[in-house]
């Protein structure tokens, strides 16, 4: 128990951001929020289904997370890592898993768009914020 108290001393930052995340995954899924770049622009974004895919991850469901978001099994690790080894100075280390995780996100994201054309990703610009509120504006001035 000691252990666990120094390291949280020690990663303060890291462990309120993980705990901050958590809790938001978390009551996403309690009361349903939606995503706010889905509602603003009507398009899902490269990370969409991740909160669900690690909610799912966390219990155990892993066929549901990988459903959700394939990325969910590097994503996990990495934030780990960046926890464990904080206090190294890996700056290349994370620059490099980083950048990995950009590349990842967006192949995933166009694949998962494009070729498979996932339930799980949306494009419907139509129902978005942004272009609704477009619309309104032209309807006004006309």
């Amino acid at each position: 128990m000691l252990k666990v108290s120094l390291f949280v001393k020690k990663h303060k930052e890291s462990c309120y951001l993980i705990g901050c995340l958590a809790l938001y995954c978390l009551l996403a899924f309690l009361l349903k929020i939606p995503c706010p770049i889905r509602k603003i622009t009507g398009i899902s974004c490269p990370g969409c289904g991740m909160s669900r895919a690690m909610l799912s991850f966390v219990t155990l469901d892993f066929s549901k997370a990988a459903y959700y978001h394939p990325l969910v099994f590097f994503v996990i690790p990495t934030v780990i890592s960046f926890v464990v080894f904080h206090e190294y100075n890996m700056c290349k280390a994370k620059r490099i898993l980083i950048i990995v995780l950009v590349i990842g996100l967006l192949v995933v994201y166009l694949y998962r768009m494009i070729i498979i054309q996932s339930n799980v990703l949306e494009f419907n610009p139509e129902n978005g914020y942004i272009l609704r509120f477009w619309k309104y504006v032209i309807s006004f001035f006309s």
